[in-house]
């Protein structure tokens, strides 16, 4: 799937560093296959935690860091952070872990 490059990100929480570029998901939704934190800056050296996700949880993956693996998350259109991209997947393969082993 090609990817579109999007000219800027509209919304940006206060203290959430802007990134040089973004590009489209190559989703529409993504769903936290691993918990993480997330960061004000999409590198993890230097910047704040802003938040967390959990496992299973539903994301708004707003735009792609350009040239990074890295994906601008946000509330109601508005970005809140920045996650690694190996933190998430696209909900339709997403696939819950099974109950806790004995």
């Amino acid at each position: 799937m090609e990817q579109r490059s999007l000219q800027t990100v509209s919304k940006i929480a206060a203290g959430v560093i802007k990134a040089d570029g973004y590009e489209t998901p190559p989703a529409k939704g993504y769903i936290v296959a691993n918990s993480t934190n997330v960061f004000s800056g999409h590198a993890v050296y230097g910047t704040d935690i802003t938040g967390q996700l959990k496992g299973g949880e539903k994301v708004e993956a707003l735009a792609k860091v350009k040239g990074w693996d890295w994906m601008l998350v946000g509330i109601e259109g508005t970005g809140v952070g920045y996650v690694p991209n190996s933190m998430l997947a696209p909900e339709d393969k997403y696939v819950a872990p099974l109950g806790g082993r004995p």
